[in-house]
């Protein structure tokens, strides 16, 4: 399974509006889009020379890449890089679910969109239930592994939703060492 332009400009756009990436990620793809073509199209040369832009027009013209999507595929994508950022606790349930809703703002009724339906069904019955303290028979722990499962089909998108730039907003779980030292940057000299 290949992804169009359309669709990689697409999980790029809703990489960026959804602060994964910045307009310097988006610049940097479109950069290697017309490296890695014998042909550039004239869209990559359009986002490449738009860093100047602001982020309106920088997504205009990532939702104008001519072509089509297909199956909601880079919806999909996106959902593979937050299921794996969620479950190697790079972002909170919190950011898990803000993200969900920033993709499917709604209940999904189309054709389409129906594979998010059970995700989109459990978390505002049960995940949302237990921040929002009510009282549920479940606990958190049961909640985040049956929440793993269904979002487990999305896994098989990794091999297209490879990372853009930066790709996941630090949260306090993204430390890389187990003492502060380990995270800190390293003097000038040494880099």
């Amino acid at each position: 399974m290949d992804a169009t332009g359309k669709e990689l400009s697409e999980y790029v756009r809703l990489l960026f509006r959804l602060g994964r990436i910045v307009k310097q990620d988006v610049v940097a793809w479109a950069d290697t889009v017309i490296a890695t073509n014998e042909h550039a199209p004239g869209w990559a040369i359009d986002l490449a020379m738009a860093g100047s832009r602001n982020s309106d027009e920088l997504e205009s013209l990532l939702l104008h890449v001519p072509g089509q999507v297909i199956d909601d595929l880079p919806r999909k994508m996106v959902v593979c890089r937050v299921r794996d950022d969620w479950i190697s606790g790079r972002i909170s349930d919190e950011d898990l679910i803000n993200e969900w809703y920033a993709l499917y703002p709604e209940y999904p009724e189309n054709a389409e969109s129906m594979h998010a339906a059970p995700v989109w069904r459990y978390l505002d019955e049960v995940l949302v239930s237990i921040y929002s303290g009510d009282d549920i028979a479940i606990s958190l722990g049961e909640a985040r592994a049956a929440l793993a499962n269904l979002l487990e089909p999305y896994a098989r998108f990794a091999p297209l939703a490879q990372p853009i730039g930066r790709t996941i907003r630090c949260t306090g779980a993204a430390k890389s060492g187990e003492i502060p030292m380990d995270n800190q940057s390293s003097p000038p000299r040494d880099r």
